[in-house]
């Protein structure tokens, strides 16, 4: 199998069974294989894997195992998800994904992926092409999934040449609805699903590569040289044509003024189409504004004027909220501090205590920086708390930001703050929340641990590595965490030295004393990256708005969508929780007391269920009641939802998401009372000055040394690879041969 294809051995209608050793096996149902490779979309494997297992396709669930860990099971959720396999197994041939769900397949899934996929109106201003359906009567497909397809051209055709461009656009266009006209489609082909993921490729028209035009007394030569002159496709204004070389090269001084005598006349022709096909300037309807060049840089100068009165404004439309300003000696912006109402009554009613502390770039020649606090909701979504824009990414204005976060939020609770271990936070963040817990960003530390991988690999290779850092940062016991680490020193001894060093304290889950957070292996900066990256061109005040605007579509998204549920945990944890009931069945219950039960399976596990704790620590870490707590539930009439964390139900969803934010006004300043202001000499708001921020540009690295003569010649050391002196190389090398 080639590098970026997998073969998914898909596993339906059995049970996990737990070995002796805590690792996990698949008994029972069937299989299925599919091939997949990195341009599969995830919607359509879900599709896929739902009709092929018979499996509802709202309540899928598609789990597989990383490479050498037969413990925990990682779900797949989305196309990041998708790609992160891949690059676990980047190395292997086949994978086992579980497929999971209400047994059924729902018909009406293929309507809405057929919506889905042609619900967008094509522009006016553009000339599509329809690319013919196969046919009941095509060609059969290939092996490799590709539908040959061959086109016989009229004999009245001429082939297309480069003077007659617009002429071959022509003929290209009545070919295919002759195609389409003597093809009908075939709706049972076209809701066909390949399930190798290759797009078919239709034939239009023959070119000089294919077998009809191969000459066979044409010596190499002859043919790499026809190949050069081949007719190649080329996007004008009136969709894809073909350009076409003649065969005869002709005299070698006429050819080049040919080429450049059709170059002129081609981009002539394109600059008179593209003048009518463009809309104009004033008929563009965008929210934001167009690039002005010097214009965007002295509107985004006059942003900072304005940038002083946003507080006022974000107070008085949202009541309840936090924000602060400040400027330095030079009157130049430092600091912009926002945590809205609603942001903090969700977070204080219905978000567990954890906080991640990320740092973004705005993308704009003074480089300022987005400071971020998010949360967790109770589907494992993340909240936006409180946000403020720096100057620079330095440790005072993060103690500055977060004793702004703690005055907002002032929660009684012992809070959980993780960051990046390379922003050397640990200490500023204690100092301000003194009885908090910090903990290592797991996303930014497994990037690390990539980047700090060197060779050699031995065993499972270096693809095995993220999955067993993974597998020790999850593991519960001691054991787990040793056995795991060995297996990365097995591998690598250099990647078990860099484990070894990260202080397991502050990331793994046998060490760690604060919330459980080590299960999120997102980024919780990635949003507000795609933000300021589309948002770059836009004056700081448009920025702020564009942000706040997309934190609301977020919390009404949220709103709309728990209003439909009807369970009484929220999506995620629902699965999670009937995943552990379906392992619970088999299980034999030894009633010691009212509180206290034994529980068997392959080995002996302790409940109590006043202290909401198994032996196994699976329902104490995740928040969840493990398999043998559900087995005592089932055994004594007691429901598991009476034992699950609060953070997890929909209620505490729907309370995190109640609020909403208000817009704010718009901030104009009176560009003639400000020059009446400043005349006059009034220390009003609306004549404050505020000065961008200084472009602190990075110091151009310094240049290397170099070994100069004394005629100004440059001179490369040579050094011998045998005797290891400089000077001289190893053929020339004097020195004996060792035996």
């Amino acid at each position: 199998m080639g590098k970026g294809k997998l073969i998914l051995i898909c596993q339906s209608g059995g049970e996990f069974v737990t070995s002796d050793d805590g690792t996990l096996s698949y008994s029972g149902g069937e299989a299925n294989a599919v091939n997949v490779n990195c341009e599969t979309l995830f919607d359509d494997l879900k599709l896929k894997l739902a009709e092929m297992c018979n499996v509802e396709y709202k309540t899928i669930a598609m789990k597989y195992f990383l490479p050498g860990n037969r413990r925990n099971l990682i779900t797949l959720k989305n196309a990041k998800d998708l790609k992160r396999m891949f690059d676990f197994h980047g190395n292997s041939v086949t994978v086992d994904i579980f497929v999971m769900g209400k047994e059924g397949f729902d018909c009406s899934a293929l309507d809405i992926i057929a919506n889905r996929a042609t619900g967008v109106k094509p522009a006016e201003t553009v000339n599509h092409v329809v690319l013919p359906i196969t046919a009941p009567n095509s060609p059969p497909v290939n092996k490799k999934g590709l539908t040959t397809c061959k086109t016989i051209l009229p004999a009245d055709t001429t082939p297309p040449t480069t003077a007659g461009r617009k002429v071959a656009a022509d003929a290209s266009a009545e070919d295919h609805s002759r195609a389409t006209s003597d093809s009908p489609p075939s709706s049972d082909q076209a809701a066909d699903y390949d399930s190798d993921y290759v797009p078919r490729t239709i034939g239009a028209v023959p070119t000089p590569h294919s077998p009809a035009n191969v000459d066979m007394t044409a010596t190499p030569a002859d043919t790499v040289k026809k190949r050069r002159r081949t007719a190649s496709w080329k996007i004008g204004a009136n969709g894809p044509t073909i350009v076409a070389v003649t065969d005869d090269p002709g005299p070698r001084k006429s050819r080049r003024k040919n080429a450049r005598r059709q170059i002129s006349v081609t981009v002539a022709d394109e600059t008179e189409q593209k003048q009518e096909i463009l809309p104009k300037k004033d008929d563009i309807e965008c929210p934001l504004p167009i690039s002005k060049g010097i214009e965007d840089s002295k509107e985004y100068e006059e942003a900072y004027k304005e940038l002083h009165l946003f507080p006022k404004k974000l107070l008085e439309a949202n009541p309840g909220s936090f924000a602060d300003f400040r400027k330095n000696d030079e009157k130049r912006f430092r600091s912009l501090f926002v945590s809205f109402s609603a942001s903090i009554s969700g977070f204080k009613n219905g978000c567990r205590p954890v906080l991640f502390l990320e740092s973004t770039s705005l993308k704009s020649k003074y480089r300022e920086i987005l400071l971020t606090a998010t949360a967790l909701d109770g589907n494992d979504g993340f909240f936006p708390v409180a946000f403020a824009i720096v100057d620079e990414d330095d440790n005072d204005n993060w103690h500055w930001f977060l004793e702004q976060l703690k005055s907002a939020i002032s929660s009684s609770q012992t809070l959980t703050l993780v960051s990046d271990r390379e922003k050397n936070l640990k200490q500023t963040i204690l100092e301000v929340f003194e009885s908090a817990h910090y903990g290592y960003s797991i996303y930014h530390l497994m990037e690390s641990f990539k980047k700090s991988l060197k060779g050699p690999y031995h065993g499972d290779g270096k693809g095995a590595l993220p999955g067993n850092f993974l597998s020790a940062a999850h593991s519960v016991r001691l054991s787990g965490f040793k056995h795991y680490t060995q297996q990365i020193k097995q591998i690598s001894p250099q990647a078990y030295d860099w484990v070894m060093q990260v202080e397991p304290e502050y990331w793994s889950s046998i060490s760690f004393k604060g919330e459980h957070y080590n299960h999120i292996t997102q980024n919780a900066g990635d949003s507000y990256e795609t933000l300021m990256l589309k948002s770059c061109e836009l004056p700081i005040t448009h920025k702020i708005q564009a942000l706040i605007s997309t934190m609301n579509d977020t919390m009404n998204k949220c709103r709309t969508n728990v209003s439909k549920w009807s369970t009484k945990l929220t999506p995620l944890k629902e699965i999670q929780l009937q995943d552990e009931s379906l392992k619970a069945n088999g299980l034999k219950v030894l009633f010691s007391s009212d509180v206290l039960f034994e529980v068997r399976d392959d080995s002996s596990h302790v409940v109590n269920i006043v202290n909401w704790d198994c032996s196994c620590l699976g329902w104490k870490q995740t928040g969840l009641p493990c398999r043998h707590a559900i087995a005592v539930f089932n055994s004594t009439g007691r429901s598991a939802y009476d034992y699950c964390s609060k953070y997890f139900t929909v209620d505490s969803f729907r309370l995190t998401y109640t609020e909403s934010i208000n817009p704010i006004p718009e901030i104009k300043i009176d560009k003639a009372v400000e020059r009446e202001n400043a005349v006059e000499g009034e220390d009003a708001d609306s004549t404050e000055l505020v000065l961008p921020p200084l472009s602190t540009r990075p110091p151009s690295p310094e240049r290397k040394e170099r070994n100069e003569t004394e005629g100004g010649a440059y001179k490369r050391t040579v050094t011998c690879t045998r005797c290891k002196e400089a000077g001289h190389n190893k053929a020339s090398c004097r020195a004996p041969v060792q035996v």
